[in-house]
């Protein structure tokens, strides 16, 4: 009556609910019969609750004839005998995705073996009702698919049914080239454990030359390093095809514990890629100043690297030697590292100068102020670190630069009013170029300290000896403090905090 006086078939409760889902809930056959005859949506239903205890496979198979969807969701259910329902009443086949639109990767075989139960999972494929349609060749590429999914979901559980039940291959490969023990280093450690004591191939290498050693390194995983590095399979300094060796990867990813296990295993800190970048480049770009202090004392690695370009990895780097990458970071820390172990202060390098810009008025000295700038694209150039501190607009670097006695030649003219820097440098504000001029002369003129001397003669003596030398001297702690830089890093000057 109600349907024939023009009510909306359709209609929504406050919850959003239809008339047919409400009589899918109250299991009210006729009436569900009655609202699909009159045209009502049933995709908005859901077939768990027909699935829910007491299970009747005959109202199920009603449900399904209207066209309820069945989710991947409706898979996992607590209760097995649900899913033998959907097996072997509606003989849905759950390595096909929703609706059959889908393929593989969305299954509900996909679904559980991410979400769901092992048992469940099984019962997938021992009672699978068309199984018999697949090769055996296709069932094995889905089984080891499966097995992949596992790994990357952290399912212990359902990667061991695949491998000892299902028959998913140890040795199998991903687009990527990569097998299950690869991908285990880098996302699953527990099941890289697994899959070494069950006899995995541990010396593999994927497409891109990266091994098991990379890919644990990448992870962070300590003991998974070290327990790859005992069984002597893969050397320490391994590289992969753009030549970044297992150390260069921990540094990247800022695994301080792991760089320590490598270089304790004999991993040369020196080692370049094509392009000429090593661990030191790529521990200070990814600004880990524990890992950069690691690599110059342990490691022993020269502080003063420079790269053949810019690119490292297809990615543009800003600068090609550690310390023009520690100004570019504007990084006080991992300055001071590398001073301390002798990088040179004045070694040039080629610097990506996104910096290359002109004003057309400078009025003020601030670093926020963008009046009348006008960007260029991004240049490369060959430069100083306190050219391309200034450049940078990093005031307090500069400074730190000139007072550790920097050669200040090259950039006098720029901070003279009567100058200024050429093009396409930013000129430097009136008031940081009077600041740093009083600075040179300082430090030109007359040291004001005879420490500052002392220091100086010092270093030069020691070079990257000096933080060892003096560990060995056994000197007051305030004595290494200034001879290794720690009073111009803890200094505060009349305009910089530094």
């Amino acid at each position: 009556m109600l349907l024939s006086a023009g009510a909306d078939v359709d209609t929504e409760d406050e919850n959003g609910d239809t008339p047919f889902v409400h009589a899918l809930r109250a299991r009210h056959s006729a009436c569900m019969i009655v609202l699909r005859e009159a045209g009502c949506t049933t995709e908005i239903a859901k077939m768990s609750v027909a699935l829910a205890p007491p299970c009747d496979p005959e109202f199920v198979r009603l449900c399904h004839s209207m066209d309820v969807p069945v989710e991947n969701e409706d898979w996992n259910a607590a209760d097995p005998a649900e899913v033998v329902v959907l097996l072997t009443e509606l003989r849905l086949d759950p390595f096909e995705g929703q609706y059959g639109r889908h393929g593989f990767e969305d299954s509900p075989f996909m679904y559980l073996v991410q979400e769901g139960r092992p048992e469940i999972v099984e019962m997938m494929v021992s009672q699978h009702p068309c199984v018999h349609k697949y090769s055996d060749d296709d069932l094995q590429t889905k089984y080891n698919a499966a097995l992949f999914k596992a790994i990357r979901s952290r399912r212990l559980d359902n990667a061991k049914l695949l491998l000892e039940k299902l028959g998913a291959e140890m040795e199998c490969r991903d687009e990527q080239g990569r097998t299950p023990f690869l991908l285990a280093c880098g996302h699953h450690e527990a099941a890289a454990w697994c899959l070494m004591k069950a006899g995995a191939d541990v010396g593999v290498v994927d497409n891109d030359g990266l091994t098991a050693l990379h890919w644990a390194a990448c992870a962070g995983r300590r003991a998974l390093t070290a327990a790859i590095l005992e069984r002597d399979i893969i050397a320490v300094n391994c590289p992969a095809d753009l030549g970044a060796t297992p150390l260069m990867v921990a540094c990247a990813a800022r695994h301080v514990d792991v760089a320590e296990v490598l270089l304790d295993a004999g991993a040369d800190a020196d080692l370049a890629t094509p392009d000429g970048w090593r661990a030191l480049h790529v521990a200070v770009r990814a600004c880990a100043a524990p890992i950069v202090r690691l690599l110059l004392v342990r490691g022993a690695a020269d502080p003063d690297p420079v790269s053949l370009s810019l690119m490292h990895g297809g990615d543009l780097v800003p600068a090609s030697t550690p310390l023009l990458i520690a100004i570019s970071l504007n990084s006080v820390r991992m300055m001071r590292h590398l001073l301390d172990a002798g990088a040179d202060v004045n070694l040039a390098g080629l610097v990506s100068a996104s910096t290359c810009v002109q004003l057309t008025s400078v009025s003020s000295g601030s670093e926020s102020d963008d009046a009348g700038i006008t960007s260029d694209p991004v240049c490369q150039q060959t430069c100083t670190p306190l050219q391309f501190a200034i450049m940078s607009r990093a005031w307090d670097v500069a400074e730190l630069l000139i007072r550790a006695s920097c050669d200040t030649t090259a950039v006098v003219q720029w901070l003279d009013p009567a100058v200024g820097t050429p093009p396409p440098v930013i000129a430097v504000p009136h008031d940081h170029a009077a600041y740093l001029r009083r600075v040179i002369a300082l430090m030109t003129s007359s040291p004001s300290k005879l420490a500052h001397l002392a220091r100086l003669r010092i270093r030069r003596l020691l070079g990257r000896q000096l933080s060892t030398k003096l560990a060995e001297l056994n000197l007051p702690l305030n004595t290494q403090q200034q001879l290794l830089f720690y009073d111009l890093f803890h200094a505060h000057s009349g305009s910089f905090d530094i």
